[in-house]
Order: structure tokens, then C-alpha cells, then sequence
């Protein structure tokens, strides 16, 4: 079986041909005998072994609370540090972490306790942070109208990779099969650079 973050058809997309790309992915699975299971949003969403809840363990996020709504749904967590930090130094443990370089968007304080998390493309969430008196919002990735908006509002921003930050559900999901089902597991690394 194979366990994905992002799923092969989006809901809010018409059903798909099985042409092209799809139908390579599709055929692998086929040919292979394989089952495919993909949990976009469970993945973002699980508040102990999601990539959000795993993203605030490895920062030392304390009191997580959800938000980040997307459609209504709250995908991330915010919450506090137990001391104030330097926005390098967590930039630098992601940095280890996740085996990506972040980029940082120092717009606001440079030492901060109050931190969200959204993985993925949660730059949608930058208005919300601020809203929230959020110090700094980890995210995947992005967009230049959200880069501007947290500028505009003077909000430290770091993203840290739309797939970095997307690989922990998977993984700790993974290891939670391996433990309940005595299966052998492991993770298959493809990195897109964003």
C-alpha cells in the first residue's frame, strides 16, 4: 500500500480522465498490485500525528489551539513557546528538521512566543495570524500577494517548504501502521524544491 499526503482527485474538481500523468501514476499502482491511500486533510488536520501537531512538537509549541480555516475548516495550530525565541534560531531547527532551507520574511519581531503553524499552501492564513497577535506564522509556502499582506501588516512569516512541511503526517502515520500492524514501512523522499 502506498500513503499519501496529497490525493490523486480533488474534491472540488470534475472526475478525471485517466490520460496522461493520471493514468502513468494510476498504471504504477496497477501493474504493481498496490493500494493507495491519501489523506490531504486528516493528514493536516490529526492533532497528535498530523503535520501541524508534529510541526509544533519539534518547535516546542505549548497550549496548541486550532486555526487557519480553509473553507470553514481550521487546518493549523497555534500557540506559545515556553520562552521567547529568535525567529533565526527556529528558522535553523526547521532548517534541521525538515532538510529544507526556509525562507524568512522578517517583516515583524525578530524575537517571538506566539507562533501558528499551517503546512502546505497556508499563506491564505496570513490576514487571520495577524488578527490572532500572532509573533511568527510557519508555513510551506507563500504567495507574493500574501508575502506583500504580511509585510503590509508587519508580520514575520517563515516558509518552510510546501512539501518539508507536508512529510511529517505521513511519516508519523506510517510509523503508527508499523506499530499496530507489525507491517514494514518506510518513507519515500521526492522533494520538489518548494
Amino acid at each position: 500500500m502506498v500513503l499519501v499526503h496529497h490525493g490523486f482527485l480533488w474534491s472540488r474538481k470534475p472526475i478525471q480522465p485517466f490520460r496522461g500523468s493520471f493514468k502513468k501514476m494510476l498504471g504504477i499502482l496497477f501493474e504493481n498490485d498496490l493500494s493507495a491511500y491519501a489523506a490531504h486533510l486528516p493528514l493536516d488536520l490529526h492533532a497528535e500525528h498530523g503535520n501541524n501537531a508534529v510541526l509544533c512538537r519539534l518547535l516546542g509549541v505549548r497550549n496548541k489551539r486550532l486555526w487557519g480555516a480553509y473553507d470553514a475548516v481550521a487546518l493549523g495550530y497555534w500557540g506559545e513557546l515556553l520562552c521567547t525565541e529568535s525567529l533565526f534560531s527556529i528558522a535553523r531547527k526547521l532548517s534541521s528538521s525538515l532538510c529544507f532551507s526556509p525562507k524568512i520574511l522578517a517583516y515583524g519581531k525578530q524575537r517571538v512566543k506566539r507562533i501558528g503553524v499551517v503546512s502546505g499552501g497556508g499563506g491564505f492564513a496570513v490576514q487571520e495570524a495577524a488578527d490572532l497577535g500572532l509573533d511568527l506564522f510557519i508555513t510551506g509556502e507563500v504567495k507574493q500577494h500574501e508575502a506583500v499582506l504580511a509585510r503590509d501588516l508587519e508580520l514575520s512569516v517563515i516558509a518552510a517548504g510546501h512539501y518539508a512541511t507536508e512529510t511529517l503526517g505521513v511519516k508519523a502515520a506510517a510509523g503508527l501502521l508499523q506499530k499496530k500492524f507489525g507491517v514494514k514501512t518506510f518513507f519515500v523522499d521526492a522533494p520538489t524544491g518548494v
